[in-house]
């Protein structure tokens, strides 16, 4: 007898107590076959919403992790190579900034620059570039206060 039948036949006869054969024999089986129980499958990462958007990490913290996870494979993605070619598109704007400004090249090695690429590339497509006015007035009046 199958362990549906089991259960149709102690519903309608009103009974709900289960022998200790009968017990054992549900116990031993996977629902009535012999077949072994198979393995849970491994979690996988919980995915991003749009609420994420409202509770972001703190870019400090992005840079730390990905530091701390450089060599692994996380992910494939099917457009990788689009995605390897924008990025490498990216760097060379940036690298040619960088030469225009004159700026050392020891400058990428600053944690204050990776930050920096962590926070253009979470406000997305559409920033505006800063203004001289911003960088020397309301940024710098910032940065003096927070190093102070």
């Amino acid at each position: 007898m199958r362990p549906k039948d089991d259960i149709a036949q102690l519903l309608v006869s009103g009974s709900s107590k289960l022998t200790v054969s009968e017990k054992s024999k549900k116990d031993s089986t996977n629902n009535g076959t012999n077949a072994p129980i198979p393995p849970r499958p491994p979690k996988q990462p919980k995915p991003k919403g749009p609420l994420d958007l409202y509770f972001p990490l703190d870019h400090e913290e992005v840079v730390q992790q990905r530091k701390a996870s450089r060599g692994k494979q996380t992910t494939l993605y099917v457009f990788d190579a689009y995605k390897k070619e924008v990025e490498k598109k990216a760097c060379r704007q940036v690298a040619r900034w960088m030469y225009d400004a004159g700026m050392p090249f020891n400058a990428v090695n600053y944690g204050s620059f990776a930050t920096a690429i962590e926070a253009i590339e979470k406000y997305g497509p559409g920033m505006k570039p800063l203004s001289y006015r911003e960088v020397r007035g309301q940024f710098f009046k910032q940065e003096v206060e927070h190093t102070t």
